[in-house]
């Protein structure tokens, strides 16, 4: 385990044991693979792991990946990147949240 993801408020799936994760997690991790095939691994794993039981995980899995090469990562440095992610997919919730009201 990184010292980074140690540090980190969020749990991770370190170390990977895709042995505990449930069918749904497995599932949206092979759909995010097929569907933005250069996401990082450590990307893809921790929003399969974490969000993976929402319909939207895919979705929102597209919408960091394109922060993360929009900051060209500068930004994603600054920060724990699991955390990042937590902060982010907050922020897109209430995004979607807004847009639907």
């Amino acid at each position: 385990m990184t010292t980074e993801a140690k540090k980190c408020k969020t749990s991770a799936p370190f170390p990977l044991n895709y042995s505990t994760w449930n069918a749904r997690q497995l599932a949206t991790k092979y759909d995010i693979q097929n569907t933005i095939p250069n996401i990082p691994n450590h990307l893809c794993d921790y929003i399969s792991f974490q969000y993976g039981f929402l319909r939207q995980s895919i979705d929102f899995a597209k919408y960091y990946y394109e922060f993360w090469q929009k900051t060209n990562r500068h930004f994603t440095k600054k920060k724990y990147p699991f955390d990042l992610i937590d902060e982010k997919f907050a922020d897109w919730m209430n995004e979607r949240s807004t847009r639907s009201e």
